[in-house]
């Protein structure tokens, strides 16, 4: 009787197969998320000065410091290095700039798989959190969460199920169940059926 093989020998023997995936998404939320703009929408050196209860001349002057005009031009260790912004930011701009979180995840939240540099920001982790509204159903931001999620487009929901999925497939933290549970919640109804059929296979019973 052979070996079992465990998960993250399979991960490791897939490893091409998932960097293209990875790298695809990564280009597919840059073309679905491309004209997504922040209007008056709460940014991310304004939720900080909001984190920090600034007065509203606070808020004004921060806000002045952000000056990305899209959100591809957003450095996430400069601007959110407490990793708190996206608990303070309205509907606006959480949709503005999940995009640059979704993608920096993808680019350094799994190193230990893809290889290259790895970061020390706790980003990617707490991008799996902003996407789980059911992890504040007992606190007053509940409503707040949910209604982040209300302006996205149906592509741009679907980019967030299949970033979730992906996670999910790797396995690379422990809160990999965060992100499970985020997709049985709320992001799974945005998988195709056979994109849930692939994750049920590698992991059963975590959707249902």
């Amino acid at each position: 009787m052979g070996r079992k093989i465990s998960h993250r020998d399979r991960i490791m023997l897939n490893v091409d197969d998932l960097r293209v995936r990875r790298d695809r998404l990564i280009d597919q939320i840059h073309t679905v998320f491309k004209d997504v703009k922040l209007g008056d929408g709460i940014t991310l050196c304004e939720a900080g000065a909001i984190d920090d209860y600034g007065t509203d001349k606070e808020r004004a002057l921060a806000r002045e410091m952000d000056q990305d005009i899209h959100w591809t031009q957003v450095d996430l260790e400069e601007a959110d290095p407490g990793c708190s912004a996206l608990y303070f930011v309205d509907a606006a701009g959480f949709r503005f700039y999940l995009p640059a979180y979704l993608v920096y995840t993808l680019k350094h939240g799994f190193a230990d798989v893809f290889g290259g540099g790895s970061s020390d920001s706790l980003n990617h982790e707490f991008t799996i959190y902003h996407l789980n509204a059911s992890m504040y159903k007992s606190s007053e931001e509940y409503e707040d969460v949910k209604a982040n999620y209300a302006n996205f487009s149906r592509c741009e929901r679907v980019c967030i199920a299949r970033f979730l999925a992906l996670y999910a497939e790797l396995e690379t933290n422990e809160i990999f169940d965060e992100a499970f549970e985020a997709l049985r919640n709320h992001w799974g109804q945005y998988l195709s059926i056979q994109e849930m059929r692939n994750l049920q296979k590698i992991w059963p019973n975590r959707l249902s």
